[in-house]
């Protein structure tokens, strides 16, 4: 499954195991932004969980080479960086961005593993944005008006940290990695600037290059995660009756064999007959069995 039906699942992740999944995060977006990408669209529904509790970066249909001038929005509303957003700057250039970009979107995750909900989903930061836009008098907000309002917040609003929720280095992390200016944001120098945050300490970076840490978190077994569309609907037939008498059961003859299968029991028993040696002896009326 994703990792955003677990952490729905949860409520929010421990820090240990909000730890370990950034620290995975932050591997995947590296290894991208060494070879010149920029993900664009980091998410919790786009990181895979397999059954053992270790995480993928997938669907990497917004990724990018990064260019001098890469411009235009792309990603997911809530996730994606102020610059990302903005067409242009206060002196009318064309705003472009980079890798740096990411490490915005991994602020969010991180925010969101830490509460239970991203910084700009929060009532706060759409109440925000609602004050940003036109007046809308007494009408309920549309779904787009809160994604308007949502931009708004990206754009403007400094996210607040609760106290119950965050301690001092999450918040120092987290304020770093949220900055709106991205060349002073953590992260803007290299990976190496998020690794080396004081929230990151206790990290076996190593092993965890080869996959050698233990997941702190392992998904129930059973769970079918996968997401709606890719499950599907039940198909709308009306049922077929079929009467099956005990003729055709009789009559019925199944004469398929699927070759692969035969050929590979084939070679089985050769091999075993090579080791072993030639057929056993047929067994006699008198004999008896033995495990030894």
């Amino acid at each position: 499954g994703n990792l955003a039906f677990h952490l729905h699942h949860m409520g929010k992740f421990s820090k240990k195991t909000g730890q370990y999944f950034a620290s995975c995060i932050s591997l995947g977006l590296q290894a991208l932004h060494t070879c010149g990408y920029v993900y664009r669209d980091l998410k919790p529904e786009n990181i895979l969980m397999d059954v053992h509790g270790h995480i993928k970066l997938s669907d990497l249909g917004l990724a990018c080479k990064v260019t001098p001038d890469l411009s235009g929005a792309a990603g997911t509303c809530g996730y994606w960086a102020p610059e990302v957003l903005q067409k242009y700057d206060d002196d009318n250039n064309r705003v472009c961005y980079d890798q740096s970009a990411d490490w915005f979107s991994f602020g969010v995750i991180i925010y969101e593993f830490v509460c239970g909900i991203g910084p700009f989903y929060t009532d706060e930061a759409i109440s925000f944005g609602l004050n940003r836009l036109s007046p809308l008098k007494s009408k309920k907000p549309t779904k787009s008006d809160k994604k308007q309002a949502m931009n708004h917040a990206v754009l403007l609003w400094e996210p607040t940290f609760e106290s119950h929720n965050f301690d001092e280095e999450t918040i120092d992390l987290c304020s770093k990695l949220l900055d709106k200016n991205r060349k002073t944001r953590l992260g803007a120098q290299g990976w190496h600037e998020v690794m080396a945050h004081p929230w990151f300490e206790g990290i076996n970076w190593p092993l965890l290059m080869v996959n050698m840490v233990k997941p702190p978190y392992k998904p129930p077994p059973g769970v079918n995660a996968q997401s709606q569309h890719v499950i599907g609907t039940f198909d709308k037939c009306e049922n077929k009756k079929l009467e099956n008498t005990s003729t055709d059961a009789y009559n019925f003859k199944w004469a398929w064999t699927n070759p692969e299968s035969f050929q590979t029991e084939v070679v089985q028993f050769l091999q075993y007959e090579n080791k072993v040696g030639n057929v056993l002896l047929p067994e006699k009326p008198s004999c008896c069995c033995s495990v030894s």
